[in-house]
């Protein structure tokens, strides 16, 4: 092996240790900035990652159990993934900050300092998923606090001693290159790759800076506990609703900034909806670890070319083969391979950004459709209520792991796909046999093109000879009639033999058709790859189909403001006596969901009621009416007689409902016998 050979598979073995958190990789040399071991480094940071984290639980009182120790300490959330709408690019960052530990989660590239049995392999993946969400956690929980102040301040100290830690471990990394002889062109791709984590973390870092400086600037160091349960875009969803035609449906502005009038022509925004953080931050974590793949396969490409120029031009391979000489390999072949495998690159950074755009339409259109009360497409609706949340926990991690893996599967395939066309392109055409292999692929192709043919000649047989004509004009097709019915028996009678060789050609277009979008489908978990009636089997999609119901079933905008005006007046009841005995001597106003206004708001203010709170609710006395229980439960009665669907809705399922003076509606005869099928729901 040459020295050049050596180098360049030494390189190549980086390429890919580096992608797995550099595991393979060993500073050797005293000159790369001896005495840091970045591993070391991440299994030390859970002692300050966890003092963060006992700081904030003290900074927060219980709700239970407040006579021990003062109420101190509470039990914190990192961020909301449940009804979360709030920081969302700061939790995005945060993701990003930490895509080499997720991706080394894939590889299982953390180092031990033990050795565990096979069997024992998934359990340490589950010990360093735990390590890894603790370290991760102040990252989140200093931007979920309430303690502004100390949030940011910690949120500066810590996402600062990361990125040094970082940037020290790169430039190791950068050095022992240098040592092997690598070029300024690698390590310029080396330091693009990591470029996504150095922003995430110096967004982290500006965002604390600018926190620290509104606290000090408001006098503000601590924000309120937050009881609402409405979000300004589900009030707006529902002003909609109710008076849509007040609302402009037009979103654009002329004066609007032009990469924000593209941005809104390629995904036009709805009025009242807002992506959540759990679809945010996730997508932004597929995001970034496609970032760094590709950034990865295009180094190793780049390597490759730079092997295919150390090579000899006169350099190739022959065989002998019933007596002659065939060339196998040479340089031209070896170039086209590189060729290939840049197209192959090419196509799946298309596919992963069309996926990711297709995803996020569709989940906006899925979730829009079950606030309507369609569900259609959500299988299996009579799945016990806990598997659904088990379903719903795995969407985030099976979207990044299904996406990261449908990327790896469709450039392998599409590769090995490639590469084999060329190969055997190039053997033909090097051994002059190419002229006689197309004519004979032609030959081969005319079967099933005459049979496609015959296919479409039975749909104009059908159309002009089997049909009656329209019935009237203005009719869009002719009706499902049979005109000459003789000619049909006769024509179905040859069609039953006619059609077998047909078929074979389609069964062999069913199992290609399935295999390439079986491919292409892996990474999206909105699109099921079964047929209909094995959905259930495909789980990814039930974890998508899972996420949908818990975020309709919490985050439904109706429901929302229903409670969320259900909990005013019950709020206004429980102190209302403290009310009109206020030091001030007035009465105590509480925040209310206001009446739509009569007037069209213009789309400038229609996005800022979407942004400000404050506009959405107005400040005004309510009459309290007495509180009576039987009057509630003659209500809940009437609307369960009136609506039998929405017995199994409720917490306590209904297994008879009395009938006894009631009269149910046509149709509803089937609720009453479905306390068996339901008996999940108790």
């Amino acid at each position: 092996m040459s020295p050049d050979e050596s180098i360049v598979i030494g390189k190549t073995a980086m390429v890919f240790g580096d992608f797995e958190n550099d595991t393979t990789f060993n500073i050797s040399d005293d000159s790369c900035l001896p005495g840091f071991d970045f591993h070391q480094f991440t299994h030390y940071s859970v002692i300050p990652a966890t003092l963060i984290i006992g700081m904030l639980a003290f900074l927060e009182h219980r709700r239970s159990h407040v006579d021990i120790c003062g109420g101190r300490p509470a039990l914190i959330v990192p961020l909301h993934f449940l009804d979360g709408y709030e920081d969302r690019f700061g939790y995005a960052a945060g993701f990003g900050a930490i895509t080499n530990l997720i991706i080394s989660l894939f590889t299982n590239a953390n180092v031990y300092p033990f050795s565990v049995p096979i069997w024992a392999a998934a359990l340490l993946i589950q010990l360093s998923a735990l390590e890894y969400s603790v370290i991760c956690f102040p990252l989140f929980a200093c931007i979920a606090t309430r303690h502004k102040l100390v949030g940011a301040i910690t949120l500066f100290l810590y996402s600062t001693l990361w990125f040094l830690a970082t940037v020290v471990y790169r430039l190791q990394v950068e050095c022992q290159y240098s040592v092997q002889g690598a070029n300024k062109g690698y390590k310029v791709q080396l330091i693009l790759s990591q470029a996504p984590i150095f922003f995430c973390y110096a967004y982290l870092m500006l965002r604390s800076i600018h926190s620290i400086y509104m606290c000090f600037h408001k006098q503000k160091y601590v924000l309120e506990e937050n009881t609402d349960v409405i979000h300004p875009h589900q009030a707006l969803y529902v002003r909609v609703l109710l008076d849509a035609k007040n609302y402009s449906s037009d979103t654009t502005k002329p004066d609007e900034i032009w990469y924000k009038r593209w941005y809104r022509k390629i995904h036009k925004p709805v009025c009242g909806f807002k992506y959540p953080v759990r679809i945010v931050a996730t997508v932004f974590v597929v995001i970034s670890i496609s970032y760094q793949f590709i950034a990865y396969l295009l180094m190793l490409g780049f390597q490759a070319l730079y092997y295919v120029a150390k090579m000899d031009d006169k350099s190739s391979l022959h065989m002998t083969v019933l007596n002659g000489t065939l060339t196998v390999l040479n340089p031209t072949i070896v170039n086209v391979f590189i060729g290939v495998y840049f197209l192959s690159l090419l196509l799946v950074t298309l596919m992963a950004c069309t996926n990711m755009y297709l995803f996020l339409t569709t989940y906006r259109l899925d979730i829009l459709n079950m606030f309507k009360g369609v569900h259609s497409f959500a299988v299996d609706k009579t799945k016990p209520t806990y598997f659904i949340m088990a379903e719903n926990l795995r969407f985030p991690g099976y979207q990044v792991a299904y996406m990261l893996w449908g990327m790896i599967i469709l450039m392998i395939v599409v590769m090995i796909l490639g590469f084999g066309l060329s190969y055997v392109i190039f053997l033909l055409a090097v051994n002059n046999i190419l002229v006689d292999a197309l004519s004979y692929l032609a030959q081969v192709l005319s079967v099933p093109a005459t049979m496609i043919l015959l296919f479409y000649l039975q749909v104009l047989v059908s159309r002009f000879l089997l049909l009656q004509p329209k019935v009237k004009d203005t009719d869009t097709a002719p009706p499902l009639n049979v005109n000459n019915r003789k000619f049909y028996e006769d024509f179905n009678y040859y069609a039953f033999f006619g059609n077998l060789g047909i078929g074979v050609v389609s069964c062999f277009f069913r199992i290609l058709q399935g295999s390439v979008l079986g491919v292409l489908l892996v990474g999206r978990l909105e699109r099921t790859i079964f047929m209909a009636g094995w959905e259930h089997r495909d789980k990814g999609y039930q974890a998508y189909i899972g996420m949908l119901r818990m975020e309709n079933a919490h985050n439904h905008p109706i429901l929302r403001v229903f409670s969320g005006l259900m909990w005013e007046v019950a709020f206004k009841k429980r102190h209302l006596a403290a009310a009109t005995q206020d030091n001030q001597g007035t009465s105590r106003k509480y925040r209310t969901f206001p009446s739509i206004e009569s007037t069209a708001p213009s789309s400038r203010n229609l996005h800022s009621l979407a942004d400000d709170s404050s506009s959405l609710c107005s400040f005004e006395n309510v009459p309290v009416s007495r509180n009576n229980i039987h009057r509630r439960r003659w209500w809940v009665a009437y609307t369960l007689i009136n609506n039998p669907d929405l017995c199994q809705k409720r917490k306590k399922w209904l297994f008879e409902i009395p009938t006894d003076g009631f009269e149910f509606g046509a149709g509803d005869e089937s609720v009453r016998n479905r306390g068996s099928r339901n008996e999940a729901y108790v």
